[in-house]
């Protein structure tokens, strides 16, 4: 592997972190997960 490839993951990881987190805040805050106390029931309704 080369330094290139190694940089190319490196930006991927940290690409694909970012999108993970700013969608775990989005599904936080779009249905109120914070608050609810039965996340399973909530995603079957």
């Amino acid at each position: 592997m080369n330094d290139k490839n190694i940089m190319a993951i490196l930006v991927d990881n940290l690409v694909n972190e970012s999108l993970n987190g700013r969608i775990k805040e989005k599904l936080i805050i779009d249905f109120n997960l914070k608050h609810c106390k039965d996340v399973l029931k909530l995603i079957e309704e």
